[in-house]
């Protein structure tokens, strides 16, 4: 068992008004941390995500492709080593948030 706290959670309780980075390293349970951001997508200008599998890659990118961010980089994209990071920005105007 282990203790938890959601992104929206920390952002309520420090009254945040935007994280600036936002790294994702959950061992194979990305897709989970990527469907809990949908109420505070809009305060997050850059995501890490580090994937494990090809599938999973596929999965958290077309989530957070929903929520208004956009995949500029990934490393090892050949998927020869089996994780790399990929690296997101919230596509939304920082003046629209």
């Amino acid at each position: 068992m282990v203790r938890s706290i959601t992104v929206e959670q920390i952002v309520a309780q420090y009254s945040s008004r935007y994280i600036d980075i936002l790294k994702i390293d959950v061992e194979g349970m990305e897709d989970e941390i990527v469907k809990s951001l949908t109420p505070v997508a809009g305060k997050i200008r850059k995501i890490v995500v580090e994937r494990h599998s090809k599938d999973l890659r596929n999965i958290v990118t077309d989530g957070l492709l929903r929520l208004g961010f956009e995949l500029v980089y990934e490393e090892d994209p050949s998927f020869e080593q089996y994780y790399g990071d990929l690296y997101f920005l919230n596509s939304i105007p920082e003046t629209a948030r």
